[in-house]
């Protein structure tokens, strides 16, 4: 029974732990979980990456979040529109990520895009709370 309890001791910590670190990362995201989502999908396919590149690309993942909402808050209509929000995504990615000097090849590009637009497009649909 101790040892189960210390087994279970040391789970709760790093529960505790992971909720502490998921916390900030939605924290440099002002609280939206898309973003927070999709930096934990990037540096889950990046692995193993530098905290100076992950800072680099929390920075990049901010500004794109910034323009995107500014585009959806504008025109909200633009989400219904699968194909064209999908390609003004990919060229606001391209060209934050290159303004951020962070090489991508098309793939990544493409993959980044998609784990956004269907992050937006989940939302949209009220898939996601």
């Amino acid at each position: 029974m101790q040892q189960n309890i210390s087994l279970i001791e040391d789970i709760y910590h790093k529960v505790v732990d992971l909720n502490r670190r998921n916390n900030l990362l939605l924290a440099k995201y002002d609280n939206d979980q898309k973003y927070a989502r999709v930096h934990k999908r990037i540096m889950q396919k990046r692995s193993p990456s530098t905290p100076k590149e992950e800072m680099k690309i929390s920075e990049a993942l901010q500004d794109i979040k910034q323009q995107a909402d500014e585009n959806v808050l504008n025109n909200s209509n633009i989400v219904k529109n699968d194909g064209f929000f999908k390609r003004l995504m990919k060229q606001i990615i391209s060209l934050i990520f290159d303004e951020k000097e962070i090489s991508i090849d098309t793939t990544t590009t493409e993959s980044i895009n998609n784990l956004i637009v269907d992050e937006y497009m989940k939302e949209y649909n009220g898939e996601v709370a």
